[in-house]
């Protein structure tokens, strides 16, 4: 799914999990002191980064397959071991980096030869320990390091689109493509999208994102409608498709949903977070994918603190299992959020939708979801093309009564007019194509 749209010139588009207090935290720290003296309780996070640590499951990897620093398999026995009379901090319990930022097992077994008094010395010891430059450290790991997998609620019967009016864009492109072609057959079928709903995108292309998201409030609300916003800007988006882009970096990325969050204040609006950041991840390592998580749980955070409703994209019936889909919104973060959304830029009809939907819901306590309808209302493709397919239509007209008492709203988030990319004769993602446009409108009955 491509959805960025770079030219528009307006707005468009713990649980703390304590590490089982093994016994064998104590061997291993009496270890460490024996070797290099003194143990350093200070350091800080951004010291471990070995990729013999999970930060979704918060633990450490069992014996075996330790990474050396080139990242290949280290699998020495040597290197994790518990023999307290070889003096070389490397062959320590997996510290095989010396001069780099490895880490030990704390699921590595204590020997049973174990004295009671080695056992009992620092059994409370909660951290992992990190060797940097041939010092043991003690790490404190922190939410930026270690990303919190929230345990499902029910959600509550609130729907923040129960009611409400949804907002027209009298000057979207597909208006002034009315207004420049009055009078004439397209400007009639144009009509058919124009008159309709739409959310607005916000990213990289906003200059003055305080400000476009204050303006945009501003008419909305003069409207008596509610905002509904897409945010996409999370870095290495698209995973360089024809989407990319994004910002930098995580601080960059927290700095940009704080402005939009204030920009927004306690007024009421939907944000939609992040198309294609869970399903698209497969271009990002481990650590990027931690990260990712980490970013959309403080982004969640963030909106809820000013009382923002938040739904997170969850694909589309035909690309992830439910279950999967699932546990990444639960790694998400969806306990903390209103829902999710299905469909964005796709062509799936509402059947498949709500089943699909349905099936995601139950492992995700209970949460609704809205579905995106922009485009299919003849369904996906038989080979489920995603970029311009030909033959398509517009779909259910945006709606905040669905008469399915789990999806909260039908909305058009994909602009219908909007390309998906440099494919099937489409102008760059975003770029808006009346043909295309004109297309689904002609095709489309109501």
């Amino acid at each position: 799914m491509r959805f960025l749209r770079p030219h528009i010139k307006f707005l468009k588009f713990k649980t703390k999990r304590q590490f089982a207090k093994s016994a064998g935290i104590a061997i291993l720290l009496t270890a460490l002191v024996a070797i290099t003296g003194v143990i350093n309780f200070n350091s800080s996070a951004a010291n471990l980064t070995s990729p013999n640590w999970d930060p979704i499951a918060q633990t450490w990897t069992t014996a075996g397959d330790w990474h050396n620093c080139d990242g290949s398999i280290d699998n020495d026995t040597a290197h994790h071991s518990f023999n307290l009379a070889d003096t070389d901090p490397a062959h320590h319990m997996g510290m095989v980096c010396k001069n780099k930022k490895e880490a030990w097992s704390v699921q590595t077994p204590m020997p049973s030869s174990a004295t009671e008094e080695v056992k009992a010395a620092f059994a409370e010891q909660p951290n992992p320990i990190a060797i940097v430059n041939d010092q043991p450290q003690v790490v404190a790991v922190q939410p930026e390091i270690a990303a919190v997998v929230p345990t499902p609620t029910i959600s509550s019967s609130n729907n923040p689109f129960a009611g409400a009016k949804l907002y027209v864009n009298a000057y979207n492109d597909p208006s002034n493509y009315v207004r420049a072609n009055q009078g004439t057959y397209n400007a009639q079928l144009m009509s058919k999208i124009a008159s309709q709903p739409e959310v607005t995108w916000l990213g990289g292309w906003n200059s003055d994102i305080s400000g476009d998201v204050a303006r945009t409030m501003k008419t909305v609300s003069a409207q008596g409608a509610l905002p509904v916003f897409v945010v996409y800007n999370i870095p290495n988006r698209d995973c360089g498709g024809y989407s990319s882009g994004g910002v930098s970096d995580a601080g960059s990325y927290r700095s940009w949903i704080s402005q939009i969050a204030n920009a927004i204040g306690g007024k009421k609006a939907v944000v939609i977070l992040e198309p294609d950041a869970l399903t698209l991840t497969d271009c990002l390592s481990a650590w990027q994918k931690s990260e990712r998580f980490q970013m959309i749980q403080d982004a969640i955070s963030t909106f809820k603190s000013k009382g923002t409703s938040v739904y997170l994209d969850a694909g589309h019936p035909n690309w992830l299992s439910a279950s999967e889909m699932a546990a990444r919104l639960n790694q998400a973060g969806i306990a903390s959020a209103d829902g999710f959304v299905l469909n964005i830029a796709n062509f799936y009809t509402n059947d498949q939708n709500g089943a699909y939907g349905k099936s995601v819901s139950e492992k995700v306590g209970g949460k609704h979801f809205v579905v995106d309808t922009g485009r299919n209302g003849s369904g996906a493709t038989a080979d489920s093309q995603w970029c311009n397919p030909q033959g398509r239509s517009l779909g259910t007209p945006p709606t905040t009564s669905t008469g399915n008492s789990l999806i909260d709203a039908y909305l058009w988030v994909k602009g219908p007019g909007g390309s998906d990319g440099n494919c099937n004769g489409g102008p760059t993602a975003g770029t808006f194509w009346p043909e295309y446009a004109l297309g689904l409108a002609q095709r489309t009955s109501w």
